[in-house]
């Protein structure tokens, strides 16, 4: 028994160590490039230097050299040895062709030596969209807009922009089945000159198909009639995004999105699907502030943005300040045939003032029409009941007229060749009252505020206001203080208290003129993300007669835009000597 053993012992022995022969002969002998390297003993061999180290693309030829697919010296020799022909196919694409490249690896790292090679330029672009001018004028449009610039430097990632581009945009014009049927980009290294080619086929116009929607909380009709389009009529994926907008612009809905079925194509016709999601109906606003003028300040409200599937929905706003409380209700009724564009409001409020001991009351109620021309452009015309009791100095004297009103609320962008956006918003009142229709007395008021602030350079940043007011009625002391023009304080003329660079009587109160115009002027360096230093100018008045000076304040702010809204802290004063001394504005929030 112990002789098997040891035979059993010894049989089993001689077949792992021939086992081992075996695999020894098929795998070889470990080499030393197989074994791993340590990373951090390879990271300065693998640093990438250009010469000259001034080339325009020194950085960009680093990020193409890349680093090596792993650890093991074979990875890095495979590297080296590829280096040359990535980093010319990588020069070609900007532009530079037949530079020689010359690769030298050392310890220290790897040096990549650039000679002197052929700067192509761009001297011809050739596109050409048959049946595009009939039928796809806003191809040729976009066409015009992203051209290559002739005689710049080759670069195909502009070839391949344009060429991508336009397809694109074709498809998205509803030519689902557009193709290139030529598509070329030549280069001339003789002359040093690229050429583009582009042969685009449209092929047929898809139309809008069955529009489907999904669970709406309004009536289908309301959600058919916010489309931009009709069914049968040309499919594009501006006219769906438009859609889409419209519904998420819409108080009703908390998602929207317009999804074409492309698996359901007949007859050239793309069906969509319409998926909404209704908001909560209910929804509470509060907010705090505070300003040097008023003191702290709160505002609240409540939005029931659905009341019914016709659209209906109503608001209340509520405000609270040492000088000022106000209320107001609303109710609005969309347009059955135009939800987006096209409301009824009808709306209630009161409010209190006091102002240096004197307080003034007033109630309201207006009926409304409201249009909405686009996101920047609203105009709302009405006839608003007004009664007001209480002027300066007699706090017994009451005012009571129907009016009719004009407002336009406006946002818009102008834009230079070289010159940042300067975004512009603002509105236009404009109302009058006449004795024979229930007016105690007839006038006149016209009012317009306008705002701009762009960006100069990255943190320097210009805001600009002006203010414009003009009150037609030739007895001013008869007027509501509503309805009367003021300036000075924080939102007006600052180094000034609120309403102080207005006519006063002979007890010092401010009682307000018949004439307004404040312009301001800041700028703002941006020291941080989220904090400023601004040094400003405001100028203007508030007058009855020509006899009222012009008053000037200037001053230095510290901005601070905080998660829940910007600190404004400034310290002015006037200008024009006599007139008061240095001023606080600081406000928060609201």
């Amino acid at each position: 028994m112990a002789f098997l053993a040891r035979h059993r012992l010894v049989h089993r022995t001689a077949r792992w160590v021939l086992v081992s022969v075996a695999l020894g002969a098929l795998v070889g002998p470990v080499r030393a490039d197989d074994v791993p390297t340590d990373s951090a003993s390879v990271d300065q061999a693998n640093q990438v230097r250009v010469e000259p180290a001034d080339s325009p693309l020194a950085e960009r030829i680093a990020e193409w050299a890349g680093q090596p697919r792993g650890d093991r010296p074979r990875d890095r020799r495979y590297w080296i040895r590829e280096l040359p022909s990535r980093v010319q196919l990588a020069l070609q694409s900007e532009g530079y062709y037949g530079v020689p490249v010359d690769v030298r690896d050392a310890d220290a790292g790897v040096t990549i030596a650039l000679g002197t090679g052929t700067e192509v330029r761009l001297n011809e672009v050739a596109v050409s969209v048959p049946g595009a001018r009939s039928d796809a004028p806003t191809l040729l449009d976009w066409l015009d807009d992203n051209s290559p610039v002739l005689g710049a430097r080759l670069q195909h990632a502009t070839y391949e922009s344009l060429r991508d581009g336009l397809l694109n945009r074709a498809i998205s014009l509803g030519f689902l089945e557009a193709a290139y049927t030529r598509q070329q980009l030549s280069v001339s290294l003789g002359a040093a000159s690229a050429a583009i080619e582009l042969e685009l086929a449209l092929g047929p116009a898809y139309r809008i198909g069955t529009v489907t929607i999904d669970d709406s909380p309004i009536r289908e009709d309301i959600v058919r009639n916010l489309a931009p389009f009709d069914e049968g009529g040309r499919y594009s994926a501006d006219v769906l995004a438009e859609y889409a907008r419209r519904l998420r612009d819409n108080r009703f809905f908390a998602r929207a999105r317009v999804l074409p079925e492309f698996d359901k194509v007949a007859d050239g016709a793309v069906p969509l699907r319409v998926e909404l999601e209704a908001r909560k109906p209910n929804r509470v606003r509060l907010g705090a502030g505070y300003a040097t003028d008023v003191g702290v300040r709160l505002r609240g409200g409540w939005d029931r943005y659905l009341i019914d599937d016709r659209g209906h929905s109503a608001a209340l706003d509520l405000e609270l300040s040492e000088p000022r409380r106000s209320a107001n209700v609303e109710y609005r009724v969309p347009d059955s045939d135009r939800p987006a564009t096209r409301a009824w409001l009808f709306s209630a409020g009161a409010l209190r003032e006091t102002v240096d001991g004197a307080s003034a009351t007033q109630q309201n109620a207006r009926v409304a029409r409201e249009r909405r021309h686009s996101a920047d452009l609203v105009d709302t015309r009405y006839l608003r009941y007004q009664r007001d009791r209480g002027l300066p100095g007699d706090s017994g004297v009451e005012f009571r007229a129907l009016m009719a009103g004009y407002d336009v609320r406006f946002a818009h962008v102008l834009s230079w060749r070289d010159v940042p956006d300067i975004p512009l918003d603002g509105s236009v009142q404009l109302l009058a009252a006449h004795e024979d229709l229930g007016a105690d007395f007839g006038f006149i008021r016209a009012y317009s505020r306008t705002a701009a602030r762009f960006e100069m350079q990255p943190r320097h940043w210009l805001r600009g206001r002006l203010e414009l007011g003009r009150l037609w009625q030739a007895d001013v002391a008869s007027m509501p203080t509503s309805l009367r023009f003021f300036a000075g304080g924080d939102g007006s003329i600052r180094g000034f208290g609120p309403r102080d660079a207005s006519p006063q009587n002979a007890e010092g109160t401010a009682t307000g003129g018949n004439r307004l115009l404040v312009a301001s002027l800041e700028y703002e360096y941006r020291f941080r993300e989220s904090w400023g230093a601004a040094v400003f100018a405001d100028r203007g008045r508030a007058w009855v007669d020509s006899g009222e000076p012009v008053r000037t304040g200037a001053g230095l702010g510290v901005r601070w835009y905080s998660p829940v809204g910007p600190v404004m802290f400034d310290v002015a004063r006037p200008v024009t000597a006599g007139d008061g001394d240095w001023r606080i504005h600081l406000t928060i929030g609201l």
